[in-house]
């Protein structure tokens, strides 16, 4: 507004500098300047006499340029906690950022600033932006950012160490998440969405291995989250012993013992014996008529507790019971004598009759005559080996003496 302190004068001519003119006495005008710089408009007043005289003034008017600080926030949207540095405005020599969620006002021109969000939903704050140009022109400006709410993973696991193969049960505590991925440290991955899933976990080395078991969790919104547990893993036990095979009663076997890395072993012989000895010897009775089976375990403790067992079953056939009877122990060139079996379980026989003559007679009875050129007594040595199908043998014998 100008204030008139002509005199003499009853009209006036006002023209303001740009491109406006006015005749009001006190006119008033608005001065826009866009430029960015500083504008001085030079104001020229004419002032009119009634009797057509005039005199002629000017002033000079200084126009701060229009401060416009609007700004762009980068990123304006992300997943809480989301990290916002403001960008820097020129032309701005005071500064007052309110971020809009309740945190001190801030003076400094490129502040970082977090955003969180604890809620289920979106949020959107507005960042408010109050600078003040070295002329002291103020704009206030404002720019919106989206926050998203984080997810939080973590899930637990039922155990934490133990002997391969390990199962464990995990269980999903994670909220605000959507889908998950699983990286079971090395051993395997899914996308197992339950509350409760299982992972078994296999060491075949000699050492401990050590599964960092990690979950992300990850929202709709693109969202995630990490948690990790570890998971100890000891070697895997293993108990093995050669096979000895089937044998004939009593059947003398002595174990050979293949098991690694073990600190202690128990051996079960199912025949009511047992055995702490590496390499152990033990006997097997049969019975007489038919295949006896033993279940012969064998159990092997680690020195951290890992424990396993092998077992197999040792069949063991019954041996014959051989025997035999004469009619007569001895007699007079030639000498015949009746011979009675009397064996039983065996299904062949073998004969030796001590005078360089065998057989494999199975009669129950048969005769065989020795004989004799020598001039003393000679006694010979009967030996009946009674055979088993299987194998299975057992031996007797009678002495029988032939006089010249």
């Amino acid at each position: 507004t100008f204030i008139n302190t002509s005199t003499g004068a009853t009209s006036y001519d006002w023209d303001f500098g740009d491109g406006a003119v006015s005749s009001d006495v006190n006119p008033t005008h608005l001065y826009e300047n866009e430029t960015g710089f500083l504008q001085q408009f030079t104001v020229e007043l004419i002032a009119y006499a009634d009797n057509g005289c005039h005199d002629t003034t000017y002033s000079n008017v200084t126009v701060y340029p229009t401060p416009n600080f609007e700004f762009d926030l980068s990123p304006d949207s992300g997943c809480a906690p989301l990290i916002v540095t403001m960008p820097f405005i020129q032309g701005i020599n005071s500064y007052q950022w309110d971020f809009g969620d309740g945190s001190d006002i801030n003076i400094f021109p490129t502040p970082t600033h977090i955003f969180e969000n604890q809620s289920n939903d979106p949020i959107q704050y507005t960042v408010e932006l109050v600078g003040i140009s070295p002329f002291g022109c103020s704009d206030t400006t404002f720019s919106q950012v989206w926050v998203n709410p984080q997810p939080t993973a973590q899930f637990s696991a039922d155990v934490n160490s133990g002997c391969s193969p390990l199962t464990v049960t995990f269980e999903n505590l994670s909220i605000q998440a959507d889908t998950y991925d699983w990286n079971y440290g090395g051993a395997g991955t899914s996308d197992n969405s339950d509350q409760f899933h299982s992972f078994t976990f296999e060491n075949l080395s000699s050492e401990v291995i050590v599964f960092d078991v990690q979950m992300t969790a990850i929202s709709d919104d693109g969202c995630i989250d990490t948690f990790t547990v570890p998971i100890q893993v000891f070697p895997q036990a293993v108990a093995s012993f050669d096979d000895p095979g089937e044998g004939c009663a009593p059947y003398e076997v002595t174990f050979e013992n293949t098991s690694a890395d073990y600190e202690n072993l128990t051996w079960d012989f199912g025949n009511g014996l047992t055995s702490i000895n590496e390499n152990p010897t033990t006997i097997f009775p049969g019975l007489p008529d038919s295949d006896t089976t033993y279940t012969v375990s064998l159990a092997v403790n680690t020195t951290l507790g890992c424990s396993a067992m092998a077992s197999l079953d040792v069949v063991v056939h019954p041996s014959p019971n051989a025997g035999f009877t004469l009619s007569q122990e001895e007699g007079c060139h030639p000498a015949p004598a009746d011979i009675t079996n009397l064996s039983t379980g065996a299904t062949s026989y073998l004969w030796d009759y001590g005078d360089n003559q065998s057989s494999s007679e199975d009669a129950s009875v048969h005769q065989h005559t020795w004989s004799s050129t020598s001039a003393t007594p000679i006694e010979y040595n009967v030996v009946l080996t009674a055979i088993t199908d299987f194998g299975c043998e057992d031996q007797f014998n009678l002495p029988y003496t032939v006089f010249p």
